[in-house]
């Protein structure tokens, strides 16, 4: 109940598993500043029939003939999403089980969120955690992956062979940009929707 009534809507809760609580936790990145995103790219992994890289981002060729990449700028980030289920022995001896989704993300990246929120456990054992990971995820996650001037994805690869709780990109970059320039460009249009403007002609 806490939690619903900090996260409201960002929150979904699943029917029970086995009567244990099952939820999901919707965490916006708060990019004040807005952010840097550079996709690395091969010749090989590019689908480059299709006219190069998206309108709203900028072409760049690297130190190695057959790589290139695309640097947009975003508004908004897709969001990572926690689900989580308590035991019954949470919190006082065991942490939720959890998964961590970043469904644009590389592998390895989101292998490291998920020992750090192991390591968030570590320092708080017998204690309530879920808002702690929440809070650290929004405040701090892309800080700790070195993200805080440019976020760099890197090339096609076959999937990251990592911590059994990350989920992270499967698509390949050409399919992942677009879907998140199209994810910003929706949260932009609401957040115009939401304020009030001065109208320029009146």
């Amino acid at each position: 109940m806490a939690l619903e009534a900090i996260y409201g809507d960002d929150l979904v809760e699943f029917e029970s598993k086995g009567g244990l609580r099952y939820f999901q936790i919707y965490i916006h990145y708060d990019l004040h500043d807005g952010a840097e995103v550079c996709a690395k790219l091969s010749s090989a992994s590019a689908n480059r029939k299709d006219g190069g890289c998206p309108n709203d981002c900028t072409e760049e060729h690297d130190d190695e003939p057959d790589e290139f990449s695309y640097t947009c700028n975003f508004e908004h980030l897709p969001p990572l999403i926690l689900t989580c289920l308590l035991p019954k022995s949470y919190p006082s001896k065991d942490p939720p089980y959890f998964n961590v989704t970043v469904k644009w993300m590389d592998g390895h990246n989101v292998s490291q969120l998920c020992e750090m929120l192991d390591t968030i456990w570590a320092e708080l054992p017998g204690q309530e955690v879920v808002y702690q990971w929440v809070e650290w995820i929004r405040s701090s996650s892309l800080s700790h992956l070195m993200f805080d001037g440019k976020i760099t994805l890197g090339s096609d690869c076959p999937t990251h062979k990592g911590d059994n709780r990350a989920i992270s990109r499967s698509l390949s970059l050409e399919s992942v940009i677009p879907s998140m320039l199209n994810y910003s460009s929706k949260k932009h249009y609401e957040a115009f929707l939401e304020n009030l403007h001065t109208c320029r002609i009146c």
